[in-house]
């Protein structure tokens, strides 16, 4: 994921919520191709460890081809 902003850790011991939206370049061999998607918004749940170390799931929007991946 590309980020387009900072990223502020959470602090420590604060349970947060985090949103945003980045972009994704996908690079597939066999046969070759190339695919950018712009603006995936995306959302999660971090947990601040320490000072500038949090942890965090991110669950963000999946572009095609993996959309239909199996």
């Amino acid at each position: 994921m590309l980020n387009f902003e900072t990223a502020t850790t959470a602090q420590p011991k604060d349970f947060v919520f985090i949103s945003g939206t980045g972009g994704q370049v996908t690079f597939i061999k066999t046969p070759a191709t190339t695919n950018y998607t712009p603006f995936l918004a995306h959302a999660g749940l971090s947990y601040g460890i320490s000072k500038n170390l949090d942890i965090g799931c991110r669950l963000c929007t999946v572009p095609i081809p993996w959309l239909i991946v199996g």
